[in-house]
C-alpha cells in the first residue's frame, strides 16, 4: 500500500536514530489504528512488559471472577462478542448475560449487551506477574470501573503459565 518502496527501510532506520530499537515489522490489517493506504505508524512499546498495551486478540480469553463471594466467568470472543455466565444470576439480569465487548484505548474495555440495551459497562485492564508454587504467572486483570449488575464489583483474571 506504500507508494514509496523504501518508506519501511527510512522509518526503521529514523526510529533507530532516535534511540528506538525495532523489533517487529507488519501490516496492519485489523485493531484500533486510523492508518489507512501510504501511511505508516510506529508504536512504542516500553520495556516493562507488565505495561504494555495489549492488543485486542490478546483480550480475547476466558476469564474467571478472582476474589469474589461468586464465581463468575466472562468469555471475550475474537469476533467482538462477549458471554457472561455464573450462579445465581436473576431473571431480569438474563439480558446483560450476551453482548458485543470494545477495546477503544488501552487501559480501558467496554461490554454492550444485546437485545436494545442501551447500557454499557467499562473495565480497567492491568497486567502483572505473579508467582505460585510452580512458576511464574502472567495475568491479565479486569477490574470494573463501575459496580455491574450481575457480577458487582468482582475482578476477572486470565493467566499464562510462563
Amino acid at each position: 500500500m506504500l507508494q514509496d518502496p523504501n518508506a519501511v527501510e527510512t522509518a526503521k532506520q529514523t526510529a533507530n536514530k532516535s534511540g528506538f530499537r525495532i523489533s517487529d515489522i507488519q501490516a496492519l490489517k485489523e485493531g484500533n489504528h486510523w492508518y489507512t493506504k501510504n501511511a505508516i505508524a510506529i508504536y512504542p512499546f516500553p520495556k516493562d512488559k507488565q505495561n504494555s498495551p495489549l492488543l485486542k486478540a490478546d483480550l480475547a480469553q476466558h476469564f474467571k471472577t478472582a476474589s469474589c463471594d461468586s464465581e463468575y466467568k466472562l468469555k471475550l470472543h475474537k469476533n467482538g462478542a462477549y458471554e457472561l455466565s455464573g450462579e445465581h444470576i436473576s431473571k431480569e439480569n438474563k439480558g446483560l448475560l450476551k453482548g458485543t465487548w470494545h477495546y477503544v484505548q488501552y487501559p480501558y474495555m467496554e461490554i454492550r449487551p444485546y437485545k436494545g440495551i442501551s447500557w454499557s459497562r467499562y473495565f480497567e485492564i492491568h497486567q502483572l506477574v505473579t508467582r505460585d508454587q510452580i512458576s511464574e504467572i502472567e495475568l491479565i486483570r479486569l477490574k470494573p470501573i463501575e459496580k455491574h449488575h450481575v457480577s458487582q464489583h468482582c475482578v476477572y483474571e486470565f493467566g499464562t503459565r510462563l
